[in-house]
């Protein structure tokens, strides 16, 4: 690094140190030498290897007083161009970057990386060492992990809920074997559209569950009712999915209809939840499906005319009833106070403006990454 008032005290600019640093750093060819048999061709090197023969370069040597580099300048050993420079944990560092194309899975470029760093750190010198600084694809796959113990949660819930509330656990069983055929079919869609495995559709799935069970329950509901009433299995099967057969198709047209118009929208919005909106629509239209053909014909085979409920069903059946009294008298007691019911009803609606006013807005979830 040149000192500015060193090289002032000898009348020297930075140009003329520049100068003198290009004319003593270069190789040139001088000529051959030619002989009988070989031919030699010279050269002359006048570069500086060592930091000490820097020093000792002699910048100015007029008027009797010779001015060497390390006079007017501070020599080190140091980078030919410091024009970047990176740190890694506090320390000067050669970063590599690589980023992964938008067609390619990001989870298997990260792992193909991986793999060949293992093979480049064996071959490394023992003075080098390479440390995988940042990995993106760690929040990924912590994501589709958590989406994955979502979706079995949400299973678990499901299943506890119909055991509860139908009490019987043949009856569980049709409605659960909709959960993955429905999944499923949903997969076979995403091929279709050329959709993937990523955050958008496993949210899909996740809220796919709740839904894809709904018509398969409504159909072992109206078929066990037709079963109580004295009818033989297969020929309630029938009767009970005729009855409900328009209902089950108007609610999956209505969902379909209420989900796949997002794919439609335009700008940011629409590229976000193109997939997670097909993939929905996809998972209710086939649960629907399979709600009109697989579910009744288990029913028939797998519902029997039991006169004399088990003892879970009638445990259930008391809970449930006690449940109902309670809640019928509190509604009762409810409605005889409509004026004060009409009030509080007021105010929620008046307050809402406010409450919504201090509710956080925006477009995606902040994410723990860089």
């Amino acid at each position: 690094m040149a000192n500015p008032e060193k090289l002032g005290q000898f009348n020297l600019t930075t140009g003329d140190l520049v100068n003198v640093l290009q004319q003593n750093n270069y190789q040139s060819a001088v000529g051959q030498f030619n002989s009988y048999l070989t031919i030699l061709n010279g050269t002359i090197d006048t570069q500086v290897e060592t930091v000490d023969g820097l020093k000792s370069l002699v910048i100015d040597s007029s008027n009797g007083q010779v001015v060497q580099l390390q006079d007017v300048a501070e020599v080190t050993l140091g980078k030919s161009s410091d024009g970047t420079r990176a740190l890694a944990n506090g320390k000067e560092a050669v970063i590599i970057g690589i980023n992964a194309t938008p067609t390619a899975n990001p989870l298997d470029v990260a792992q193909g990386v991986r793999t060949q760093l293992q093979t480049i750190e064996k071959n490394l010198p023992n003075t080098i060492q390479s440390t995988l600084i940042y990995d993106s694809t760690l929040a990924i796959t912590d994501s589709i992990n958590e989406v994955i113990k979502t979706i079995v949660e949400a299973a678990l819930i499901v299943i506890v809920v119909i055991l509860l509330f139908l009490g019987s656990f043949r009856a569980v069983i049709i409605p659960i074997i909709t959960i993955p055929l429905s999944l499923i079919g949903v997969i076979a869609v995403m091929q279709v559209f050329g959709f993937t495995l990523n955050l958008m559709t496993l949210l899909a799935m996740v809220l796919a569950i709740g839904l894809v069970v709904d018509d398969a329950i409504v159909v072992v509901e109206n078929v066990e009712r037709h079963i109580k009433m004295g009818t033989k299995p297969f020929q309630a099967a029938l009767v009970a999915t005729r009855e409900i057969a328009v209902p089950v198709i108007s609610m999956t047209i209505t969902l379909a209809a209420v989900y796949a118009p997002i794919a439609l929208m335009g700008g940011v919005t629409g590229a976000l939840f193109k997939e997670f909106a097909l993939t929905l629509a996809g998972a209710v239209v086939i649960s629907g499906f399979i709600a009109l053909t697989l579910s009744p014909m288990m029913c028939s085979k797998m519902l029997k005319a039991d006169a004399k409920p088990s003892k879970f069903e009638s445990i259930v059946e008391r809970v449930l009833g006690g449940i109902t009294d309670t809640y019928q008298r509190a509604l009762l007691k409810v409605l005889e106070r409509k004026a004060a019911v009409v009030l509080f009803a007021f105010l929620v609606l008046v307050s809402l403006p406010i409450i919504f006013s201090f509710i956080p807005s925006q477009l995606a979830p902040d994410e723990d990454q860089a």
